[in-house]
């Protein structure tokens, strides 16, 4: 028995020793190994350009190394256009682009010809004009009007740039921002290109020209940078010169308007007030200054969908979209707003108050208002108000019908898009609208029919490619 445990305990030990002999072999083998030099990585290839031949062109697609005319994806090719030309008489959409490599361009998009439909003539669009790409990112900062008091309308974009210092805490970003003024026979360049206005807290968002004094004589370049406004005015000589901001007013500014807000003779700014549930009105006083400051009657915060609901700001109603304008066709202007609960709101002015009163909401159309506007579409010299909800991809238009003193649905056409924004114009020269609008590229709609209920909407023309415009 002894002699079995002692044969079984000799066959443990060799199998052990024969084990370590193995695993110290291996061991000094990879020992050995470390102590040369590693093998040298394989280099690595920069990615390859991808390109994928829609007519878009995309950050991936752009090679910031080289010059525009060099890009190795078609997609990218700068388009060979004649200088440009800005129609006076006639409207035209100039759209600004966030383009890459932290620049942007203008378009101009123009009706060069059509055929009658009735009444009505279906035009044919095309971009017939782009500025070479800029320094600075373009949201919805495109403008046309005569800002130069030269008589002839100018394409405008306000572009801003950013500027990060400091780690954690300490971190933060200021902004600053350039003016750019495209003139009649432009090659692509700016005929004024403005120095750097800044630094601010906040980026550049909107712009409008217009008779903000309403002197009569000269325009006004309005420049909406989130909390505040500043005013700019163009000096022969000198270039665009500031002569007025606004203080930090605490909310953020979707949209800027200029029109005659209180039927007074005189135009007002209007702002589209985020967080709020209001539109807020300033006056003109006089050299320069604007104040008198009206906030609208609020929006009921039992209007706002959950989904909107933000507990640090209450009630997170936000108007997104004004226009003033004549949209009951009474001979008297009232802002027109959209917003994020999903309707569009008309406030008129109180002749004895001085207020704004909110005379009308509209239904739940299932998706936020930022594009909206008023026109007539149809020909028959009265307005209607157009929209469109962001989420649902469709355009309703509404009707005011005096016997009932409410704005009606008479029609409303659908389609296969997000849609972000919305204007309508005269683009071909028929004595009607169109309807403009951002979604999935540029789209335009005509109104095919004499009679708001009978007629229907068509599309006509389609562009890719994103990017805010304006009709002028």
């Amino acid at each position: 028995m002894r002699r079995s445990y002692v044969l079984k305990f000799f066959v443990l030990m060799s199998i052990l020793v024969i084990v370590l002999f193995f695993v110290a072999g291996d061991l000094g083998q990879a020992q050995g190994q470390s102590k040369g030099k590693p093998d040298k990585p394989p280099d690595k290839k920069p990615p390859k350009l991808k390109c994928n031949n829609d007519g878009i062109c995309q950050t991936e697609e752009y090679d910031c190394s080289k010059m525009p005319e060099e890009q190795p994806c078609e997609d990218c090719l700068c388009k060979s256009y004649n200088p440009l030309t800005i129609e006076q008489d006639t409207k035209q959409i100039a759209k600004g682009s966030r383009f890459v490599c932290s620049t942007s361009r203008v378009y101009q998009y123009k009706c060069i010809g059509g055929s009658y439909n009735g009444n009505n003539i279906i035009g044919d669009y095309e971009d017939t004009w782009a500025s070479h790409p800029f320094e600075g990112q373009l949201i919805k900062a495109t403008s046309i009007g005569d800002i130069d008091h030269d008589g002839e309308k100018e394409i405008v974009g306000v572009a801003y740039s950013s500027n990060t210092k400091g780690k954690g805490y300490n971190k933060f970003t200021t902004y600053e921002h350039k003016i750019y003024m495209f003139k009649d026979g432009s090659d692509g360049s700016p005929e004024s290109e403005s120095d750097l206005f800044g630094p601010l807290d906040n980026q550049v968002w909107d712009s409008i020209i217009a008779d903000v004094d309403t002197d009569g004589l000269t325009n006004e370049l309005v420049v909406a940078n989130w909390y505040s406004i500043i005013i700019y005015k163009w000096e022969d000589g000198v270039g665009f010169k500031q002569v007025w901001a606004s203080p930090d007013y605490g909310y953020r500014i979707y949209n800027v308007e200029v029109g005659d807000a209180d039927n007074d003779g005189d135009n007002e700014i209007v702002l589209a007030m985020w967080d709020v549930g209001c539109v807020y009105v300033l006056e003109y006083l006089g050299e320069d200054s604007f104040g008198n400051k009206i906030w609208s009657d609020p929006i009921c915060t039992e209007m706002v969908p959950e989904e909107y609901w933000n507990p640090n700001i209450s009630p997170g109603l936000r108007v997104d979209t004004v226009r003033v304008v004549d949209a009951d066709n009474k001979g008297m202007n009232e802002i027109v707003a959209g917003g994020n609960n999903n309707r569009f709101m008309v406030w008129r002015n109180n002749l004895e108050t001085g207020l704004y009163d909110l005379v009308f909401v509209s239904p739940d159309l299932g998706g936020c208002t930022p594009g909206i506007d008023v026109g007539d579409i149809n020909g028959d010299l009265k307005n209607e108000v157009i929209l469109s909800p962001s989420d649902n991809a469709t355009i309703y238009v509404f009707e005011y019908v005096d016997e009932y003193d409410e704005y009606m649905m008479v029609n409303s056409i659908s389609f296969d898009s997000h849609l972000i924004g919305l204007e309508v114009g005269d683009i071909d020269n028929d004595g009607r609208d169109e309807i403009a609008t951002h979604s999935g590229g540029l789209r335009i709609f005509d109104f095919i029919g004499d009679i708001l209920d009978f007629g229907y909407l068509q599309e006509t023309y389609f562009a890719s490619g994103g990017g805010y415009f304006e009709i002028d």
